[in-house]
């Protein structure tokens, strides 16, 4: 439990500055003193309150934006460096929500990583190999086009929030892809040459996916059209999972298709390269 303490010496000697001078303070070796003898008294404007930080003075400087005006727009635009050039013994660090998101920002790419690194152990068994896993994931990225320009309509800036939702739609894009790939290699069994089991995939698969991402986006739409203030701390992460899967799902039926071509190419190479010959398909 901590406890604050403030000392003060009694009212009538605060009452005359020169009470001070007849003040006695006791020395290491036990003798008293004046207090004119061992200290300089000078009058000086002074603060109301002081505090510390970790022994050292500080300053706290809060405010409130504009309605429409988030927090992390202001404190960007805050000119920092040149602050820190014209005042040397100052330093100026941020505090409060600024601060948490900072640490939070530092700490979402490991949790990005760690993500990534369970989708690819998850698609390696499923699949059965360790390459068209890859080709899977680099799909992911292309999906952060919709999350841009979803913030950019809806007029919100992209924040923390923003790109947890980003981390979960991985999960989404990768659940699409995952019924695409898991077709195609169906056909690729029954002895389909790599266009014909490509074309039966797009034809086969894109219901499910259309409706995989109609009904996430439907279930998403209430909360990004909720004006509570409960609410708006979660209509970033609605906005990147909502147009997130929208484009992801364009370019799972366009661009998956061609990487998969690209990673047959490279399987074709591969084996060129090992056994100096190249196969071709019925």
């Amino acid at each position: 439990e901590d406890v604050d303490i403030r000392v003060k010496i009694g009212g009538d000697l605060r009452q005359n500055v020169g009470s001070l001078e007849q003040l006695w303070v006791v020395t290491p070796s036990s003798t008293s003193v004046p207090l004119v003898e061992v200290a300089r008294i000078s009058e000086h404007r002074g603060f109301t309150s002081i505090h510390r930080l970790n022994r050292k003075r500080t300053v706290t400087i809060t405010a409130e934006t504009l309605e429409g005006i988030s927090p992390e727009t202001v404190a960007a635009q805050l000119p920092y460096e040149a602050w820190q050039l014209a005042f040397p013994d100052v330093t100026f660090k941020k505090g409060g929500r600024q601060e948490q998101q900072a640490e939070a920002f530092a700490s979402l790419p490991i949790g990005f990583l760690a993500a990534c690194l369970m989708i690819y152990v998850i698609l390696a068994w499923l699949f059965g190999s360790y390459f068209q896993p890859l080709i899977v994931m680099i799909g992911i990225p292309f999906a952060i086009i919709g999350v841009i320009w979803g913030h950019y309509f809806a007029g919100v800036s992209v924040s923390f929030l923003s790109m947890i939702g980003f981390v979960a739609l991985c999960g989404v894009v990768v659940n699409d892809s995952l019924i695409f790939v898991e077709f195609y290699n169906e056909r690729r069994k029954a002895g389909d040459v790599l266009r014909d089991a490509l074309l039966r995939a797009g034809a086969a698969r894109l219901r499910p996916i259309f409706l995989t991402t109609i009904t996430t986006v439907l279930g998403l739409t209430p909360l990004m059209l909720e004006q509570s203030m409960q609410a708006k701390f979660l209509i970033p992460m609605a906005l990147a999972i909502s147009f997130g899967l929208m484009s992801a799902t364009i370019l799972i039926l366009l661009l998956l298709p061609a990487l998969l071509v690209i990673g047959e190419d490279f399987k074709s190479l591969g084996i060129y390269l090992w056994n100096g010959k190249i196969e071709k398909e019925d």
